[in-house]
């Protein structure tokens, strides 16, 4: 009677874990927008805006403008300020900036006032961003075009992104693998529980 208990109680285990195993789904989840927005949106819920990123950030770029900034294209960004770029290696970007724009005042906007940002920049940086840590220096070479001198070496951050979505692919594989051999190994289980069960308790 007590190994009929016990063989019961296992099975009994395996079921559930099998089940729940059966529902274990690893990545991402699909979006369940389409199939719950009926049209219908609640009074006073929802206003009729698009951001294609987070608010303060739009906000942020429609006050400051900068070099560059984010877009809706292949590489992410385009010219702001800027109308060109090139650059002598990893660590040296040169600017030329847009030509006719004034600041609010009426001042004429050019590579004076670049200098005159990053040297603020450098005596207080704000620090949600490596920026503060890379940039270096900036240089005037004629009144529409700077010299960026950056620390760090871009293309290595680059290449240090990609390791480390290498290595997050890897362990997810190997979770992946993991999972599978559980699940394979329960099933064994269950089948000689069953086995075990048919055995004694099932008449010849």
């Amino acid at each position: 009677m007590k190994f009929y208990r016990m063989v019961m109680v296992l099975y009994w285990m395996t079921t559930c874990v099998n089940s729940v195993m059966a529902q274990v789904n690893i990545g991402l989840m699909d979006d369940p927008a389409p199939t719950k927005v009926n049209g219908e949106f609640k009074k006073g819920s929802h206003v009729k805006l698009f951001l294609p990123y987070l608010p303060y950030i739009a906000i942020s770029h429609s006050i400051n403008a900068a070099l560059v900034r984010p877009a809706n294209n292949t590489k992410g960004w385009e010219y702001d300020l800027a109308v060109s770029h090139s650059h002598r290696d990893n660590q040296i970007f040169d600017f030329t900036l847009k030509r006719g724009v004034r600041f609010q005042d009426g001042s004429p906007f050019d590579a004076d006032s670049i200098l005159l940002n990053m040297e603020y920049f450098k005596k207080r940086p704000f620090t949600f961003t490596k920026l503060y840590q890379v940039f270096d220096r900036v240089e005037k070479i004629d009144d529409y075009k700077d010299v960026l001198d950056v620390l760090d070496l871009i293309k290595d951050r680059l290449a240090e992104a990609k390791r480390t979505l290498a290595d997050i692919n890897e362990l997810k594989n190997d979770e992946d693998s993991e999972l599978e051999l559980w699940s394979s190994t329960l099933n064994e289980i269950e089948k000689k529980l069953e086995d075990i069960d048919r055995t004694l308790f099932e008449p010849e």
